[in-house]
Protein backbone atom coordinates (compact mmCIF):
# COMPACT_ATOMS: atom_id res chain seq x y z
CA UNK A 1 0.00 0.00 0.00
CA UNK A 2 1.29 3.44 -0.92
CA UNK A 3 2.47 5.64 1.95
CA UNK A 4 1.46 8.81 0.12
CA UNK A 5 -2.02 9.41 -1.28
CA UNK A 6 -4.20 12.21 -2.59
CA UNK A 7 -6.81 13.58 -0.21
CA UNK A 8 -9.14 16.35 -1.33
CA UNK A 9 -6.83 17.16 -4.21
CA UNK A 10 -3.57 17.33 -2.23
CA UNK A 11 -0.99 14.94 -0.78
CA UNK A 12 -0.68 15.11 3.04
CA UNK A 13 2.98 15.15 4.15
CA UNK A 14 4.89 15.68 7.37
CA UNK A 15 7.03 18.70 6.50
CA UNK A 16 8.22 20.90 3.67
CA UNK A 17 11.57 22.67 3.89
CA UNK A 18 12.67 25.93 2.30
CA UNK A 19 16.46 26.22 2.35
CA UNK A 20 17.00 29.97 2.18
CA UNK A 21 20.82 30.06 2.37
CA UNK A 22 23.56 27.58 1.52
CA UNK A 23 26.21 29.05 3.83
CA UNK A 24 26.67 28.81 7.58
CA UNK A 25 28.91 30.34 10.25
CA UNK A 26 29.96 26.80 11.27
CA UNK A 27 32.04 24.26 9.32
CA UNK A 28 30.62 20.96 10.59
CA UNK A 29 32.10 17.79 9.16
CA UNK A 30 29.39 15.61 7.55
CA UNK A 31 26.96 18.53 7.37
CA UNK A 32 23.84 17.08 5.71
CA UNK A 33 23.47 20.32 3.72
CA UNK A 34 27.10 20.43 2.48
CA UNK A 35 27.29 24.01 3.83
CA UNK A 36 31.06 24.04 4.52
CA UNK A 37 31.87 23.30 0.87
CA UNK A 38 29.26 25.47 -0.83
CA UNK A 39 29.62 29.07 -1.92
CA UNK A 40 27.71 31.81 -0.17
CA UNK A 41 24.17 31.97 -1.57
CA UNK A 42 20.75 33.22 -0.50
CA UNK A 43 17.36 32.82 -2.15
CA UNK A 44 15.33 35.75 -3.46
CA UNK A 45 12.09 36.06 -1.46
CA UNK A 46 10.14 36.28 -4.72
CA UNK A 47 11.50 32.88 -5.76
CA UNK A 48 10.26 31.48 -2.46
CA UNK A 49 6.86 33.07 -3.05
CA UNK A 50 6.59 31.47 -6.50
CA UNK A 51 7.73 28.05 -5.32
CA UNK A 52 5.34 28.04 -2.38
CA UNK A 53 2.45 29.10 -4.61
CA UNK A 54 3.23 26.18 -6.91
CA UNK A 55 3.70 23.50 -4.25
CA UNK A 56 0.55 24.62 -2.44
CA UNK A 57 -1.43 23.19 -5.36
CA UNK A 58 -0.16 19.69 -4.60
CA UNK A 59 0.98 19.25 -0.99
CA UNK A 60 -0.53 19.70 2.45
CA UNK A 61 2.43 19.58 4.88
CA UNK A 62 1.95 19.73 8.64
CA UNK A 63 5.05 21.94 9.00
CA UNK A 64 6.71 24.53 6.76
CA UNK A 65 10.34 24.69 7.87
CA UNK A 66 12.73 27.57 7.19
CA UNK A 67 16.22 26.11 7.19
CA UNK A 68 19.71 26.45 5.68
CA UNK A 69 22.74 26.57 6.05
CA UNK A 70 22.12 28.98 8.87
CA UNK A 71 18.89 30.74 7.84
CA UNK A 72 19.31 33.77 10.10
CA UNK A 73 22.26 34.82 7.89
CA UNK A 74 19.83 35.73 5.10
CA UNK A 75 19.99 39.48 4.47
CA UNK A 76 16.18 39.63 4.11
CA UNK A 77 15.35 37.10 6.79
CA UNK A 78 12.18 38.76 8.07
CA UNK A 79 10.86 39.16 4.52
CA UNK A 80 11.32 35.44 3.94
CA UNK A 81 9.28 34.73 7.07
CA UNK A 82 6.54 37.06 5.84
CA UNK A 83 6.39 35.16 2.55
CA UNK A 84 6.29 31.81 4.35
CA UNK A 85 3.54 32.86 6.73
CA UNK A 86 1.52 34.55 4.01
CA UNK A 87 1.67 31.49 1.74
CA UNK A 88 -0.62 29.51 4.06
CA UNK A 89 1.03 26.34 2.78
CA UNK A 90 0.99 24.93 6.31
CA UNK A 91 -0.61 25.88 9.63
CA UNK A 92 2.82 25.79 11.30
CA UNK A 93 5.84 27.86 10.22
CA UNK A 94 9.05 26.62 11.84
CA UNK A 95 12.63 27.89 11.96
CA UNK A 96 15.69 25.68 12.45
CA UNK A 97 18.75 27.61 13.66
CA UNK A 98 22.05 26.99 15.41
CA UNK A 99 21.19 29.81 17.81
CA UNK A 100 24.35 31.79 17.25
CA UNK A 101 22.36 34.84 16.13
CA UNK A 102 19.37 35.06 18.47
CA UNK A 103 19.40 38.84 18.01
CA UNK A 104 18.37 38.39 14.37
CA UNK A 105 15.21 36.55 15.43
CA UNK A 106 13.54 39.78 16.48
CA UNK A 107 10.12 40.13 18.05
CA UNK A 108 8.75 40.98 14.58
CA UNK A 109 10.19 37.68 13.34
CA UNK A 110 8.73 35.72 16.24
CA UNK A 111 5.28 37.07 15.37
CA UNK A 112 5.60 35.22 12.05
CA UNK A 113 6.72 31.92 13.58
CA UNK A 114 4.97 29.09 15.40
CA UNK A 115 7.98 26.92 16.23
CA UNK A 116 11.75 27.30 16.58
CA UNK A 117 14.17 24.38 16.76
CA UNK A 118 17.57 25.34 18.16
CA UNK A 119 20.32 22.91 17.21
CA UNK A 120 22.65 23.03 20.19
CA UNK A 121 26.20 22.36 18.97
CA UNK A 122 29.36 22.06 21.09
CA UNK A 123 30.67 25.05 19.08
CA UNK A 124 28.42 27.91 20.13
CA UNK A 125 28.86 31.55 21.09
CA UNK A 126 25.95 31.90 23.52
CA UNK A 127 25.29 31.03 27.16
CA UNK A 128 22.54 29.14 28.93
CA UNK A 129 21.18 32.53 29.96
CA UNK A 130 20.92 33.50 26.28
CA UNK A 131 18.89 30.34 25.66
CA UNK A 132 16.58 31.07 28.56
CA UNK A 133 16.13 34.69 27.53
CA UNK A 134 15.24 33.63 23.98
CA UNK A 135 12.79 31.01 25.22
CA UNK A 136 11.15 33.61 27.46
CA UNK A 137 10.84 36.05 24.58
CA UNK A 138 9.44 33.36 22.27
CA UNK A 139 6.84 32.39 24.87
CA UNK A 140 5.44 35.92 24.73
CA UNK A 141 4.42 35.22 21.14
CA UNK A 142 3.23 31.64 21.73
CA UNK A 143 6.21 30.25 19.84
CA UNK A 144 7.26 26.72 20.82
CA UNK A 145 11.02 26.33 21.28
CA UNK A 146 12.58 22.91 20.83
CA UNK A 147 16.18 22.34 21.96
CA UNK A 148 17.96 19.67 19.92
CA UNK A 149 21.41 18.63 21.10
CA UNK A 150 23.64 18.08 18.05
CA UNK A 151 26.92 16.80 19.46
CA UNK A 152 27.02 13.97 16.91
CA UNK A 153 26.57 13.94 13.14
CA UNK A 154 25.45 11.16 10.81
CA UNK A 155 28.32 10.14 8.54
CA UNK A 156 26.35 10.24 5.30
CA UNK A 157 29.11 11.09 2.83
CA UNK A 158 30.58 8.13 0.92
CA UNK A 159 34.28 7.94 0.22
CA UNK A 160 33.52 6.36 -3.15
CA UNK A 161 30.38 5.94 -5.24
CA UNK A 162 28.12 3.03 -4.39
CA UNK A 163 26.80 0.42 -6.79
CA UNK A 164 23.11 0.23 -7.70
CA UNK A 165 22.26 -2.36 -5.03
CA UNK A 166 23.96 -0.30 -2.31
CA UNK A 167 22.20 2.85 -3.47
CA UNK A 168 18.83 1.11 -3.45
CA UNK A 169 19.43 -0.27 0.04
CA UNK A 170 20.43 3.22 1.20
CA UNK A 171 17.29 4.80 -0.22
CA UNK A 172 14.87 2.21 1.13
CA UNK A 173 16.36 2.37 4.64
CA UNK A 174 16.63 6.16 4.82
CA UNK A 175 14.21 8.35 6.77
CA UNK A 176 15.31 11.56 5.07
CA UNK A 177 13.19 11.16 1.96
CA UNK A 178 10.09 10.98 4.16
CA UNK A 179 10.91 13.86 6.51
CA UNK A 180 13.03 16.31 4.49
CA UNK A 181 11.01 17.30 1.43
CA UNK A 182 12.05 20.64 -0.06
CA UNK A 183 11.53 23.12 -2.87
CA UNK A 184 14.09 25.16 -4.81
CA UNK A 185 14.14 26.94 -8.16
CA UNK A 186 10.83 25.46 -9.29
CA UNK A 187 11.62 21.87 -8.29
CA UNK A 188 10.28 19.63 -5.54
CA UNK A 189 12.73 17.21 -3.91
CA UNK A 190 12.10 14.34 -1.49
CA UNK A 191 15.74 14.59 -0.33
CA UNK A 192 17.35 17.92 0.45
CA UNK A 193 20.85 16.75 -0.53
CA UNK A 194 20.00 16.73 -4.24
CA UNK A 195 19.57 20.50 -4.44
CA UNK A 196 22.99 20.99 -2.87
CA UNK A 197 24.76 18.57 -5.18
CA UNK A 198 23.06 20.32 -8.08
CA UNK A 199 24.24 23.71 -6.79
CA UNK A 200 27.76 22.43 -6.11
CA UNK A 201 28.33 20.73 -9.44
CA UNK A 202 26.10 22.95 -11.63
CA UNK A 203 24.92 19.66 -13.09
CA UNK A 204 21.29 20.05 -14.14
CA UNK A 205 21.03 16.30 -14.63
CA UNK A 206 20.60 16.00 -10.86
CA UNK A 207 17.17 17.44 -11.64
CA UNK A 208 16.07 13.88 -12.39
CA UNK A 209 15.99 13.47 -8.61
CA UNK A 210 13.16 16.01 -8.38
CA UNK A 211 9.86 17.00 -9.95
CA UNK A 212 9.53 20.19 -12.00
CA UNK A 213 6.60 22.16 -10.60
CA UNK A 214 5.99 24.71 -13.35
CA UNK A 215 4.27 22.45 -15.81
CA UNK A 216 1.06 23.25 -17.61
CA UNK A 217 -1.01 20.22 -16.59
CA UNK A 218 -1.49 20.26 -12.80
CA UNK A 219 -3.13 16.82 -12.81
CA UNK A 220 0.00 15.38 -14.36
CA UNK A 221 2.24 17.09 -11.80
CA UNK A 222 0.15 15.81 -8.89
CA UNK A 223 0.46 12.27 -10.23
CA UNK A 224 4.20 12.68 -10.75
CA UNK A 225 4.70 13.86 -7.17
CA UNK A 226 2.62 11.01 -5.75
CA UNK A 227 4.56 8.39 -7.74
CA UNK A 228 7.85 10.08 -6.87
CA UNK A 229 7.13 10.03 -3.13
CA UNK A 230 6.11 6.36 -3.28
CA UNK A 231 9.10 5.26 -5.37
CA UNK A 232 11.37 2.41 -4.33
CA UNK A 233 14.18 3.14 -6.81
CA UNK A 234 17.18 5.11 -5.49
CA UNK A 235 17.89 8.71 -6.33
CA UNK A 236 21.07 9.61 -8.18
CA UNK A 237 22.03 11.34 -4.94
CA UNK A 238 21.99 7.98 -3.14
CA UNK A 239 25.10 6.88 -5.02
CA UNK A 240 27.05 9.50 -3.06
CA UNK A 241 25.31 8.98 0.28
CA UNK A 242 25.01 6.41 3.09
CA UNK A 243 21.62 7.74 4.21
CA UNK A 244 20.22 9.00 7.47
CA UNK A 245 20.70 5.56 9.02
CA UNK A 246 24.51 5.72 8.76
CA UNK A 247 26.85 5.61 11.75
CA UNK A 248 27.34 8.61 14.05
CA UNK A 249 30.51 10.50 14.90
CA UNK A 250 31.38 13.34 17.26
CA UNK A 251 30.75 16.76 15.75
CA UNK A 252 33.96 18.49 14.64
CA UNK A 253 34.77 21.63 12.67
CA UNK A 254 36.63 21.32 9.36
CA UNK A 255 39.81 23.29 8.86
CA UNK A 256 40.12 25.47 5.71
CA UNK A 257 42.32 22.85 4.05
CA UNK A 258 39.90 20.06 4.98
CA UNK A 259 37.02 22.09 3.52
CA UNK A 260 38.92 22.41 0.24
CA UNK A 261 39.74 18.70 0.13
CA UNK A 262 36.14 17.73 0.87
CA UNK A 263 34.80 20.05 -1.82
CA UNK A 264 37.20 18.61 -4.41
CA UNK A 265 36.29 15.05 -3.40
CA UNK A 266 32.53 15.60 -3.74
CA UNK A 267 33.00 17.44 -7.05
CA UNK A 268 34.94 14.45 -8.38
CA UNK A 269 32.09 12.16 -7.34
CA UNK A 270 29.58 14.39 -9.13
CA UNK A 271 31.68 14.13 -12.27
CA UNK A 272 32.19 10.38 -11.95
CA UNK A 273 28.60 9.37 -11.32
CA UNK A 274 26.91 7.71 -14.26
CA UNK A 275 23.72 9.75 -14.42
CA UNK A 276 22.19 7.33 -16.91
CA UNK A 277 22.02 4.52 -14.31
Amino acid sequence: MDRYYVKEGKIPTRALEVHIVDHCNLRCDHCCSFSPILKKWEVDPEDVRRDLAEIKKYLQPSFLKIVGGEPTLHSRFREILEVAKGSEVSPVVSLTTNGNFFDRVTDDCLKLLDWVTVSVYPTKNYTNKDLKDFAKRAKQFDVTVNWKVQDKFVNMNREKLSCYDEAKETFQGCWIHHRCHSIRHGYFYCCTRTQYLKALSSNDEFGVDGIELRQEDETVVLGQIKDYLNRSEPLKTCYLCKGGQAELSTQVQLTPSEKKEERERVLRQCEEINLSK
